[in-house]
């Protein structure tokens, strides 16, 4: 109980972040399409700052490089039971397109940064790798495979949709971070004028990394308030049977999963609550880009608002729970 309480305060700001987008929006100060805007700052400018200055200031392990299989082997399971379930309660094509979407999904990078460097912020290196290598090169060809199979398809085949995602800047920012805290970087010279020249060198990337510093930090209250934009409660009602099959795969299974990965393949136990970092990765309410996706590809758009909406106000809970029962 202590722990859940501790996740719970640590959680509620974040959250609070996104009612305030949502009022905003309620308000009229802010609209929907603002969200483009927002969302390209943060995905072309602010996201990638973000993952170069946790990785290049924060220790990277070895350990941190099996990760991603954590993610990969909890998003199939929960697509496998998403197909299941879907066929078993009989719902339509674009339901079921829909539904294994957003199952299989999680909201990695918008909420999992910031619940990450709420809860354990000398891991956001573990959180970046998880995000950039286990979930997000695979969210676009799968939303492109489900579009053309239950929905409508854009043209653009499996490995244009991976590729797509290996050329975003936040992938190259993880790998730019990456190199640069693995360099070994030469010490300074100690005298002359190679010192002078190291010395200026060093003040210019000082300046620079500063720069990308004060721009990584608008990156958690920009994200979060633009979720709280786009939620959308008006069509949960008509969806309440599949946004709750939704929410036990996403909510209840895929953390399970992760946990037991994690815990009994991997052997990650409370070794520097790397466990929790798994848990919460696997436990994060469905990908805001999947909820998009659901309507570009003209499955269930509809469905996909309001399992975005409704798992992501009560993944304020089930977060805590999670953590509090499996780390």
């Amino acid at each position: 109980m202590h722990l859940f309480i501790k996740v719970l305060i640590s959680a509620l700001p974040l959250f609070g972040l996104v009612a305030i987008g949502y009022i905003s929006k309620r308000q009229r100060i802010l609209h929907v399409t603002d969200t483009d805007v927002l969302n390209r700052f943060v995905m072309d400018i602010a996201l990638p700052a973000f993952i170069f200055d946790a990785l290049v200031h924060h220790r990277i392990r070895l350990t941190y490089m099996s990760l991603p299989a954590v993610i990969w082997i909890s998003e199939i399971v929960v697509f496998g039971l998403a197909l299941a379930v879907s066929k078993l309660l009989k719902y339509g094509p674009k339901q079921t397109g829909t539904i294994m979407l957003i199952s299989t999904f999680a909201n990695t990078g918008y909420l999992g940064y910031p619940m990450t460097t709420a809860l354990f912020p000398t891991l956001l290196p573990a959180t970046v790798i998880m995000d950039q290598i286990g979930m997000s090169p695979f969210l676009y060809p799968t939303a492109a495979l489900l579009g053309s199979l239950y929905g409508r398809s854009t043209g653009k085949t499996f490995l244009q949709s991976f590729g797509r995602s290996l050329r975003s800047p936040i992938f190259l920012a993880m790998l730019i971070g990456i190199a640069v805290r693995l360099t070994p970087w030469p010490k300074p010279p100690a005298l002359g004028e190679e010192a002078h020249i190291y010395a200026m060198g060093a003040l210019i990337l000082g300046a620079l990394s500063s720069s990308i510093h004060v721009v990584a930090q608008a990156t958690i209250p920009v994200i979060l308030i633009s979720i709280g934009v786009v939620l959308r409660p008006s069509s949960l009602a008509q969806h309440i049977g599949a946004v709750s099959v939704i929410a036990t795969l996403r909510l209840i299974v895929a953390p399970v999963v992760g946990f037991l990965v994690a815990h009994y393949m991997f052997g990650i136990h409370n070794e520097a609550s790397l466990i929790g970092v798994c848990v919460l990765e696997c436990a994060l309410p469905p990908s805001a880009n999947a909820t998009l996706f659901s309507g570009q590809y003209d499955m269930d758009g509809s469905l996909g608002a309001a399992a975005f909406f409704a798992l992501t106000i009560l993944s304020a809970i089930t977060i805590p729970l999670a953590l509090s029962v499996l780390h």
